[in-house]
């Protein structure tokens, strides 16, 4: 009798308790919720890093071909200019063998 009686006593407060219970699961859906817009906003940044560094990328991987392509040039040049500068140096030395024939 008193098993019953505890019983009846558990059964008419378990309204109150699933109540608690809804509440609760309700409060966590909202966190939950909240979390997965949390998880989405963090997903969408990390898609627009991913392109801006595949963006990137491709800026130094173009960057990297025309310093090449000028490095090629560049020396180039730097012969030129050394054959050029060792034709003068030539010149300027016969100039002054002539002046020297000349002035003796």
């Amino acid at each position: 009798m008193a098993v019953l009686l505890e019983l009846k006593l558990d059964i008419r407060n378990i309204h109150v308790r699933l109540d608690q219970h809804d509440k609760r699961f309700r409060e966590a859906d909202v966190r939950f919720e909240r979390v997965e817009n949390i998880l989405i906003t963090l997903q969408d940044g990390q898609d627009i890093l991913v392109a801006q560094v595949n963006d990137l990328r491709q800026r130094v991987s173009h960057i990297d071909y025309r310093t090449e392509e000028m490095i090629e040039t560049l020396n180039a040049v730097a012969t030129a200019v050394d054959a050029d500068a060792i034709t003068i140096i030539n010149h300027e030395q016969r100039l002054e063998r002539i002046e020297s024939t000349i002035a003796a």
